[in-house]
């Protein structure tokens, strides 16, 4: 699984330009992290099979904690956005995505790593299966 991009939206309400949201993604390549409300992503080509990876989403916007992986992390993009505006990231091209070996106990993770706490956001990735 190979992570081609990442939407992002702050959701804070009468918040100013100057409040930001950093978006981190670490990959953990011994174990996966665990834990979370489980989602298996749907395809957006409805001829192409169903998807082999699944993902999870912790406390904020789903339910339970979500206990991070090991061996690493290793960054492998960032985006940042204001509270109340877009943001994104894009791999550099069709070969650069950071990608997850088949059945191997790896995950990609987001992290927000702003200085305020609580500022909510929501995402949308696309990942490609190869």
């Amino acid at each position: 699984m190979g992570l081609l991009a990442l939407r992002t939206q702050g959701k804070g309400a009468g918040l100013t330009a100057l409040s930001g949201i950093e978006i981190r993604i670490k990959q953990w390549i011994s174990t996966a992290s665990s834990g979370g409300t489980v989602t298996t992503p749907a395809p957006v080509d409805k001829r192409a099979p169903a998807a082999a990876a699944s993902m999870g989403q912790g406390a904020a916007g789903g339910t339970g904690a979500v206990t991070s992986g090991t061996g690493g992390p290793n960054y492998v993009g960032g985006t940042g956005m204001g509270a109340a505006g877009p943001g994104g990231w894009v791999a550099p091209n069709v070969d650069a995505p950071p990608f997850l070996d088949g059945g191997a106990t790896m995950s990609h993770d987001l992290f927000s790593s702003s200085p305020t706490a609580s500022l909510n956001f929501a995402y949308n990735g696309e990942i490609t299966e190869s």
